[in-house]
């Protein structure tokens, strides 16, 4: 069988595969934006800021540095709340595991 496609046909359908495209990707960058802010308002109110975290412990805060309110220790790691590398980290206790404030920058 051979089916002639004629230049209309062939116009209509490459019309329609590019608004299709537009719309998939307008509609995945709508949905990334929704989850992104909803990722960021987790983030603030699931962890303080250092200054609210010395707030609610000051024992916390010595000459030595910040320690952890649960096990007393000084050390304390990080990882990236959004894996890029870039800005936001929440900071927890090595000795003990307790996830202790956020930070940015």
């Amino acid at each position: 069988m051979n089916f002639k496609i004629d230049f209309y046909n062939q116009y209509t359908f490459w019309c329609l595969a590019i608004i299709a495209v537009a719309l998939l990707y307008w509609t995945c960058v709508f949905i990334e934006r929704i989850f992104y802010n909803n990722k960021a308002k987790k983030w603030r109110n699931a962890y303080p800021t250092l200054e609210e975290y010395l707030s609610i412990y000051p024992y916390c805060k010595t000459d030595m540095g910040v320690k952890c309110f649960n096990c007393d220790s000084f050390q304390r790691r990080f990882f990236w709340w959004d894996r890029s590398g870039k800005g936001r980290r929440v900071f927890y206790c090595q000795h003990c595991g307790k996830h202790l404030y956020r930070g940015e920058g």
